[in-house]
């Protein structure tokens, strides 16, 4: 019986070595295997990731050429390509859009000249019928349209109407000043025609100076004034 027991111990211990050994051998493998894994999956599926996300930044940073173009022949390579054919889409889109907008910037430049047009009535004299509300850019379009206009012309007297303005408040009233400023500085006049009744009131209930404004209260009496500054008479026929 002992004997059977101690051959039974010898038995279990062999067992137990040999288990020892090829969970060792298993850890060993393990410790090799796990990295080359790694750096397969690595090659395989993180460094085509990265590249995506590089070719995303520096899209994003204005190169538009930027694009993925990966060789691995699988899926990812179909990802990329996908990737790649979105980012063209993208691109076209952007144009697009790029185009329309100057387009859509052209169509304001052409409506805004349509808007403030300058005309000579006379050899000096400019005419410019306000029509609309003026606000702080219109006042700069205005500005834009009527120095050159003056300088082209040599003209010396501007005649502003303003009998289509809606609302003459505080602010437009400082826009007038400013082109009538500008244009003194060109050496021209300028005449602001069509200050109504209810304009005036307005102006006055807010107390607004217009002390540097040549105004009259309608377009006959601004072009009198102007021709009279040419040293011209309107007279009437008969």
């Amino acid at each position: 019986t002992r004997e059977r027991l101690r051959a039974n111990a010898d038995a279990l211990a062999k067992s137990g070595l040999q288990a020892q050994r090829i969970t060792t051998a298993v850890a060993v493998v393990s410790l090799l295997v796990v990295p080359l894994i790694t750096l397969l999956l690595y090659r395989k599926l993180l460094r085509p990731v990265r590249e995506m996300v590089a070719v995303v930044n520096r899209f994003a940073a204005g190169d538009a050429d930027a694009r993925c173009r990966l060789q691995s022949r699988d899926e990812l390579q179909v990802l990329g390509d996908a990737f790649d054919r979105m980012l063209g889409e993208r691109l076209e889109r952007m144009s697009d859009l790029e185009s329309s907008a100057r387009m859509l910037d052209e169509q304001k430049r052409r409506m805004s000249r349509m808007g403030t047009p300058v005309s000579q009535i006379w050899d000096g004299i400019l005419f410019l019928p306000l029509v609309g509300t003026v606000n702080a850019a219109r006042a700069q379009e205005i500005m834009d349209i009527t120095l050159p206009a003056i300088r082209d012309a040599k003209a010396r007297a501007l005649i502003m109407d303003i009998s289509g303005v809606p609302v003459v408040d505080a602010d437009v009233a400082a826009y007038l000043v400013k082109v009538s400023r500008a244009a003194s500085l060109m050496g021209c006049e300028c005449i602001t025609s069509g200050v109504s009744p209810a304009i005036a009131h307005t102006i006055v209930d807010l107390g607004i100076d217009v002390g540097q404004l040549t105004t009259t209260a309608n377009l006959r009496g601004a072009i009198t004034d102007a021709y009279a500054r040419r040293g011209l008479r309107v007279a009437a026929e008969g």
